[in-house]
C-alpha cells in the first residue's frame, strides 16, 4: 500500500506541474492573442478613418440645413425677425455641441450615446422652460420678441435633432457604408486581415518553449498507469490518497470507487466535496 501511495503522490506532483504549465500556456496565449487583436483592430480603425471622416459634420449639416430651410419656410410669415433668429440659432447650436464635446469628452467613453442622450435631454428640458417663460413675457408685452423666436427655433431644432439624429441617423449611416465599401479600403483591410492571421499563426511559434514543456509533462502524466486517465486530476488524486492514508479505503480500487461515488453524489445534491 505504501508503494501505491508513493506512486500516487509522484503522479499528483507531476499532475500539478502539468496543470501549472497548462494554465501558464493558456494565460500567455490569451494575453498575446488579446494584444494582437487590439493591435490589428487599431490598424483597421486607422485605415478606415480617411474613408469615413467628415460623416458626422456632413450628416449634421444636412440635417440642420434641412431643418433651417423648413423652419424658415414655416415661420417666415409669422415673425418679423425670423431670419435673425435663424442666424443666431445656427451659431448657438454648434456652440452647444462643442460644449458637450469639450466638457464630457464622449470620444473617450464607449457608451458615449448614453451621455449624449442625457446632455441633450437636459438641454431640451431647460430650453422648454426658457421658451415658456419668454412666451409668457411676450404675451403681456404684446409684441414680437427676438429672444422668444431664437429660443423657440433652438428648441425645435434641438428636439428634431435629438430624435432624428439620434434614432434615425440616415445620412451618417449612408456615408459610413459608402466609405467602407471603397475598393482601395477593401484591399487594405484584406491585407490587414491576412497580416493578422499570420500573426496569430506565428503565436504558436512564440509559445513553442512552453508548449514543449507542456507536451513533456503530458507524456509523463500519461506514463502512469496506477489509476485510470479520468482520475489523473489534482482533486481526484488528493481524495484517493486521503482515503488510503486515513484507512477509509482498504485498497486503491475501493478508494477510486469511493471518490467516483462521492463526486457524483456531490454533483447530484449540489454540494462541494471537501477533504475532512
Amino acid at each position: 500500500m505504501k508503494t501505491t501511495i508513493n506512486q500516487l503522490r509522484a503522479l499528483l506532483k507531476d499532475v500539478i506541474i502539468w496543470q501549472n504549465l497548462f494554465y501558464q500556456y493558456k494565460e500567455e496565449e490569451r494575453k498575446q492573442t488579446k494584444a494582437i487583436q487590439e493591435k490589428f483592430h487599431l490598424k483597421r480603425i486607422i485605415a478606415q478613418y480617411p474613408y469615413i471622416k467628415g460623416g458626422e459634420w456632413k450628416s449634421f449639416a444636412a440635417l440642420h440645413g434641412l431643418l433651417v430651410v423648413l423652419l424658415l419656410g414655416v415661420f417666415l410669415f409669422a415673425f418679423d425677425y425670423v431670419i435673425t433668429s435663424l442666424f443666431l440659432v445656427m451659431i448657438i447650436t454648434p456652440l452647444s455641441n462643442l460644449v458637450f464635446i469639450y466638457f464630457f469628452k464622449p470620444y473617450k467613453i464607449e457608451d458615449w450615446y448614453l451621455v449624449g442622450a442625457v446632455y441633450y435631454g437636459v438641454l431640451i428640458g431647460v430650453l422648454s422652460g426658457i421658451t415658456l417663460a419668454l412666451a409668457s413675457i411676450a404675451f403681456f408685452m404684446e409684441g414680437p420678441s427676438l429672444l422668444l423666436e431664437t429660443s423657440f427655433l433652438w428648441l425645435i431644432i434641438s428636439a428634431i435633432t435629438y430624435v432624428v439624429g439620434g434614432v434615425f441617423p440616415f445620412v451618417y449611416n449612408y456615408l459610413e457604408k459608402a466609405g467602407l465599401k471603397h475598393p482601395e479600403l477593401l484591399t487594405e483591410l484584406a491585407a490587414i486581415e491576412k497580416e493578422k492571421k499570420a500573426a496569430l499563426t506565428g503565436l504558436k511559434d512564440q509559445l513553442q518553449e512552453i508548449n514543449q514543456k507542456l507536451e513533456k509533462a503530458t507524456q509523463k502524466v500519461e506514463s502512469y498507469d496506477v489509476v485510470p486517465a479520468q482520475f489523473k486530476t489534482q482533486r481526484a488524486l488528493e481524495f484517493i490518497i486521503h482515503y488510503l492514508e486515513t484507512g477509509e479505503s482498504e485498497s486503491l480500487e475501493d478508494a477510486v470507487e469511493r471518490f467516483s461515488f462521492e463526486s457524483r453524489d456531490a454533483l447530484r445534491t449540489m454540494r462541494i466535496l471537501k477533504l475532512t
